[in-house]
């Protein structure tokens, strides 16, 4: 009697042990919806598969953390971060396809729709918040891609445009993201820094000319030229940042670097003696490192200029018309996020060949942002030391105009201000009588001979070109505005 009993009780334990591994196994492939969502499609089991295909077949989908329970179609939503905007991708996932796959990716700036994309099997785009786990274990959390490059993430997308489109939001969410460590140093020593410019205070407009250290005539020019309509004319007072009544300056400024000649650096010195004009670095001067030497300028016065309102780059070949160039920025309503003036290139493509070839390390995109020509341009004075400081955490490039006045001012969301009168490459070496009469600021291909005929043009029009009218007067030198 008791054996039977024995035996009775070790069934009803063995089939309680089979009715606990039964619920184990029901709770883990089903699971409450508090748990992760595991998507798994079921012909997957019916028939073998490539290793490419298991490689993009999605086993998990976590969205912000939370697990959502799916039937045949189910939309997810989620976060997806574009430049500075924060908007919502719809994924519509189709459990009964072969392959698991997003079928449809609908991105939706602010309320406005975005564009329809047919992601096709790209399911392995990181979102903020999002982790999307592929069988291969190869997870991206939020929007740092680890483990795969771009072919291998992209790889499945059908239509080549989609795929150019989604690479390109990747690549620039990635370029546009200040590095934790700086990676471009500006620390070059300075050789010679003229620091009387601004001894008496800092000037309104502080036109810098980049020259080649050995140009000794062309600065000579430039000096009776554009600095002779610098010093020589009086401009209206105008009221600056601390709404103080203040007289109107202009300063002229050459920045150097080295070219390795021992001659020529004491000419330099000489020059800078007898001027007091020239900025000078240690680094070697080239077109490569002409980004260098504007960065250094942008430094250097962030400590010596900080309170400019402006800046004006121009080349040694470009003609000014400071008294046109000073009633612009005058009247102009200064912007709180700052501003840059010039002409507007928009979104030219990158060259990877030529003068202005540069490498996919430098600037992995297909085209530039939005950016001012760089034969001048002007840069407000309230935005010039943080353009410095973000410098620093993005990869050196040599395109000086793209990069500054581009890609800097993208991250630091200033004002891009296009205006045409300003110069640009494609135009020709200007007539003196036109340059005036259609009120051009900045004009380019000027050689050292057309220089002073542009500067007569501007100081006594009616004398040399037979108007009726001038922009400055001609009966003497001091110009009010």
């Amino acid at each position: 009697m008791g054996r039977l009993n024995f035996r009775r009780l070790r069934k009803v334990a063995l089939l309680l042990v089979v009715i606990w591994v039964t619920c184990i196994g029901v709770y883990v492939l089903i699971g409450p919806s508090n748990q992760r969502l595991n998507i798994i499609d079921r012909s997957f089991r019916n028939r073998e598969h490539s290793k490419q295909e298991r490689q993009h077949t999605v086993t998990q989908i976590r969205s912000l953390g939370q697990s959502k329970s799916i039937g045949q179609t189910t939309d997810i939503r989620l976060l997806k971060l574009y430049g500075n905007q924060l908007s919502a991708a719809k994924v519509d996932v189709d459990s009964t396809s072969s392959n698991t796959v997003i079928q449809r990716l609908k991105v939706r700036q602010g309320r406005k729709s975005g564009e329809m994309l047919n992601a096709g099997n790209a399911t392995k785009i990181s979102y903020i918040g999002v982790r999307y786990q592929v069988a291969k274990g190869v997870a991206f959390d939020k929007d740092t891609l680890k483990g795969a490059p771009q072919d291998e993430l992209f790889g499945d997308v059908q239509d080549k445009a989609q795929m150019m489109i989604l690479r390109n939001l990747v690549a620039e969410k990635k370029y546009y993201t200040l590095r934790k460590t700086k990676v471009n140093l500006i620390e070059e020593p300075y050789i010679i820094s003229p620091g009387q410019l601004c001894d008496a205070g800092s000037p309104f407009l502080l036109i810098v000319i980049p020259s080649v250290p050995s140009h000794f005539n062309t600065r000579q020019t430039i000096r009776e030229t554009i600095g002779l309509l610098a010093k020589e004319n009086k401009f209206a007072p105008k009221v600056d940042r601390n709404r103080k009544m203040t007289d109107v300056s202009v300063k002229l400024m050459f920045a150097l670097g080295q070219d390795g000649d021992q001659n020529t650096d004491i000419k330099v010195k000489n020059e800078s003696r007898l001027y007091g004009d020239i900025f000078q670095a240690k680094f070697v001067d080239s077109y490569y490192t002409l980004t260098k030497k504007m960065l250094l300028v942008l430094k250097w016065v962030s400590f010596y200029c900080a309170e400019i309102e402006y800046l004006l780059k121009a080349d040694e070949d470009v003609f000014v018309n400071v008294p046109l160039l000073v009633q612009y920025l005058e009247n102009f309503t200064p912007k709180l996020k700052g501003s840059i003036h010039g002409f507007m290139n928009h979104r030219p493509s990158v060259r990877r060949i030529g003068k202005w070839a540069v490498k996919f390390d430098e600037y992995p995109l297909s085209q530039y942002p939005d950016y001012m020509s760089g034969n001048s341009y002007a840069i407000s004075g309230n935005i010039v030391p943080r353009m410095c400081m973000v410098a620093e955490y993005l990869p050196y490039m040599p395109i000086e105009d793209a990069f500054i006045t581009g890609v800097i001012a993208k991250v630091i969301e200033t004002n891009l201000i296009p205006n045409n009168s300003f110069t640009n490459w494609l135009e020709p070496a200007p007539d003196p009588c036109d340059f005036v009469k259609q009120k051009k600021i900045t004009a380019n291909k000027v050689s050292s001979g057309l220089m002073p005929l542009l500067l007569k043009a501007v100081t006594s029009y009616k004398k040399t070109c037979g108007g009726l009218t001038s922009q400055i007067s001609d009966q003497s030198s001091t110009h009010v505005y």
